[in-house]
């Protein structure tokens, strides 16, 4: 694609107009000047750089208002969660960070994992339109949702407390936030693993999606391979709270990552516990290594749990060494393009 042809797809004002959700406290992290300044304006701007054209931001209170002018011809880009009930109106491109969502509980809940929420008789309060929001509505089957009257975050706490709900949604470095700075939180504790990942991407509207999309794509295939999202990270002190990291970061062993495969199967053709055996079958188990290349399974429900963890029974039982770390599946994050298939790109390595 063209330069040209992406300024007319994308800013045929001859300006970006680049929307911002202020709600973001890990992307937008600072409101005190005149211009927003965090992740995402940083990213608008380095956007904005290589079309070769002016960045006017368009700051918008909650992503709700954001998505809701998709179809108004208010903004070129918008930097929004890539939720599928926004995908109608909102073309999107991979994502450029990761955020993990989960629930804060009272002192007392029995709920240990997030799936432990989603049970009768739980109440779970929320910042309405905020996307893990949308993601509960979409998937809970058994607790009740409540959602604050207009969006935003302390309004979802202060609905937590006037409803007494059993949970609070959000994300994971907020709801720690309340538990150090909120004196109404003590006791509290926020649950391991997570009930979703918000995706964070760059949207633009749908009618000219098919134009502008494969610049965008481009721009933060670079923006996350290149380094430059982890660099923004950096710069805005938001480290350890958004994930951006790249495949040589992992193997210094400071991130906190681990290297792994993701295996996507057809449990009509192959079931879980033949993937379980096939996994201890090939793999070293026997051997303690550094966390970014430790031995681990990750399951996603507690049926994958119980069947993998039996596996581990039946090898110990029979006297075997088992180094294998059974963990709950976290955010996933893709390897730069460099690394993937890394062995049939390196044949002569192995």
């Amino acid at each position: 694609m063209t330069l040209a042809a992406a300024r007319a797809a994308l800013a045929p004002r001859g300006v970006l107009r680049a929307a911002i959700n202020l709600s973001n406290f890990l992307l937008v992290s600072d409101q005190t000047g005149a211009t927003p300044r965090g992740i995402s304006p940083s990213l608008c701007g380095a956007l904005a750089q290589r079309l070769e054209v002016p960045l006017e931001l368009v700051p918008y209170a909650n992503p709700g208002l954001l998505a809701d002018a998709a179809t108004s011809d208010e903004w070129d880009v918008g930097l929004i969660g890539a939720e599928p009930a926004r995908a109608a109106t909102i073309a999107f491109t991979r994502p450029y960070a990761h955020l993990e969502a989960t629930f804060l509980v009272r002192d007392g809940c029995p709920a240990r994992r997030c799936d432990d929420v989603d049970a009768e008789g739980y109440s779970i309060a929320v910042s309405r339109r905020a996307a893990y929001a949308l993601k509960l509505e979409a998937s809970l089957a058994s607790a009740t949702l409540k959602q604050t009257a207009e969006p935003g975050l302390p309004a979802s706490a202060d609905l937590y407390f006037a409803e007494s709900c059993d949970a609070l949604a959000g994300l994971r470095p907020w709801l720690l936030g309340l538990l150090k700075n909120d004196e109404r939180f003590v006791g509290s504790r926020v649950l391991d693993g997570r009930f979703h990942v918000v995706e964070q991407a760059v949207g633009t509207p749908r009618g000219r999606g098919d134009a502008a999309l494969p610049f965008l794509e481009a721009f933060v295939a670079e923006a996350t391979g290149g380094g430059l999202v982890a660099e923004l990270i950096r710069e805005h002190g938001v480290e350890g709270k958004t994930d951006s990291p790249t495949y040589s970061k992992v193997c210094s062993g400071k991130t906190g990552h681990s290297e792994a495969v993701k295996v996507v199967f057809d449990p009509s053709t192959i079931s879980y516990a033949e993937l379980v055996d096939k996994f201890f079958s090939l793999h070293p188990y026997q051997y303690e290594s550094k966390p970014q290349y430790m031995s681990a399974l990750f399951y996603l429900n507690e049926a994958q749990r119980e069947v993998a963890q039996a596996k581990i029974n039946k090898l110990k039982a029979g006297g075997a060494t088992v180094a294998t770390k059974l963990l709950p599946a976290t955010m996933w994050h893709d390897a730069e393009e460099y690394h993937q298939n890394y062995h049939a790109k390196n044949s002569k390595m192995w």
